[in-house]
């Protein structure tokens, strides 16, 4: 995830400042960023994203042969896995077609509430997808009901925002997307795999923080706006670093009986040699 959004990074000083010597770094955290996980044969795209977006009109200006560069990495490093006979779907990584629509769409709920409220929001998830698994029509008929939603939101808020706004939102989604894809199509989640879409939240939050401090200070004052947004941002952290004490603590229970499994075991069979 570092040297993913470092690649990002850097490729935005290149934008912005036309030298070569940032592209040759973003290029070279794409290839560090592939040594460590799978997840970074995305990165390219987050990239291409940022300069599409970032231009005054879509898609105006398509660089094939920079995308084609970004992209380069990615061959070699896929031949590799051919060679070394590490391939992707199979066992836990395997994607069902059938079922691919609706992991899609569980998952991305599920990654969502994975960033926004933490692994206590597991339990619901689990039981959405049972009860998914039971009433396929009925998840059909939710989606369905999704779409709609999305675009009442879409036609009401979205098309109010300026042209800045809409990139902000628009890129934002997307990255927390394109960080999920290769695992939105999985039987399951996992909170390691929301590592780096959770900028693409990040990305969201700040701007949704800056909105509500916005609307606030010109209805109610500065010190309104700085009381409601400190009030947001000590909640939301509160929640995660509670969450988080509450994981290092499990993992040192679950250390301390494997330890005293080991030690046991020793005890045992000491007289046995």
């Amino acid at each position: 995830a570092i040297f993913a959004l470092l690649a990002v990074l850097f490729f935005i000083y290149y934008k912005e400042k036309k030298a070569k010597i940032y592209f040759i770094i973003s290029l070279t955290s794409i290839i560090l960023s592939l040594l460590f996980h799978e997840l970074g044969v995305i990165v390219p795209l987050l990239i291409i994203l940022y300069d599409i977006i970032s231009e005054e009109k879509l898609f105006s200006k398509i660089n094939l042969k920079r995308y084609f560069v970004l992209l380069s990495p990615i061959f070699p490093y896929l031949f590799l896995r051919f060679i070394a006979g590490s391939h992707w779907f199979s066992g836990d990584y395997s994607y069902n077609l059938f079922h691919l629509p609706f992991n899609i769409v569980g998952n991305s709920i599920g990654y969502l509430g994975l960033v926004i409220f933490g692994p206590v929001s597991l339990p619901f998830y689990q039981i959405l997808r049972n009860f998914s698994k039971e009433h396929v029509l009925f998840s059909v008929l939710a989606i369905i009901i999704t779409i709609f939603i999305v675009s009442f939101v879409y036609r009401m808020i979205f098309r109010k925002m300026t042209g800045g706004e809409q990139r902000i939102v628009v890129f934002g989604f997307l990255f927390f997307i394109i960080a999920l894809l290769p695992f939105l199509g999985l039987g399951n989640i996992t909170s390691r795999y929301s590592y780096l879409s959770t900028a693409g939240f990040a990305i969201l939050f700040a701007f949704f923080l800056k909105k509500i401090y916005s609307y606030l200070s010109n209805f109610n004052g500065r010190y309104i706006g700085l009381a409601s947004t400190a009030a947001i941002v000590i909640v939301f952290v509160a929640l995660q670093l509670f969450q988080l004490q509450k994981i290092h603590t499990d993992w040192r229970v679950a250390g301390e009986k494997s330890k005293r499994l080991i030690i046991s075991l020793e005890g045992m069979y000491i007289n046995e040699w």
